[in-house]
């Protein structure tokens, strides 16, 4: 499973590719960032279809039952399942945090945040008890201090 913008667009889409390597399928989804869940019947992904922030949905693997799990006014990405497949954690931009929402769509919660940092790439323990992520500390403005000091961390995985 990949995302591309093929032709040079804007638009990316999800693809699925064979164990073998060949099979290119496009999954007619427009998105980012697909994530397959650990039993593998299902992707999420990072997607705009509005053309507004980016959200997070799921769909099957072959790109139907396509729901939408979030929809605010902050850019949520970099997602990650727990190892049981009952949650979902993604970092969010606006608020320099990360949340954790259960796999159907309910309850999301933030289990992390953050000031004058940039949070992303969260992943999870094999047992799923902890997120890792990686971070920038901005030190003061970040428009004077655009790439602060990076640092990778971790944290129990209910905040």
């Amino acid at each position: 499973m990949y995302a591309t913008n093929y032709g040079g667009t804007s638009r990316f889409s999800l693809y699925r590719v064979g164990q073998d390597g060949v099979g290119n399928r496009d999954l007619q989804i427009s998105g980012r960032m697909p994530s397959w869940s650990p039993d593998g019947s299902k992707i999420a992904y990072a997607a705009s279809e509005d053309g507004g922030f980016f959200d997070i949905y799921t769909a099957s693997t072959d790109g139907s039952d396509r729901r939408r799990l979030t929809e605010t006014i902050e850019n949520e990405f970099a997602l990650v399942w727990s190892p049981d497949g009952s949650k979902i954690a993604y970092a969010v931009q606006a608020s320099d945090g990360i949340r954790v929402i259960n796999a159907e769509g309910s309850n999301a919660t933030r289990v992390l945040v953050l000031s004058n940092v940039s949070v992303g790439a969260p992943t999870r323990s094999p047992d799923g008890r902890q997120i890792a992520f990686n971070s920038t500390l901005h030190r003061g403005d970040r428009a004077t201090d655009p790439f602060g000091q990076y640092g990778i961390y971790k944290m129990s995985a209910d905040g």
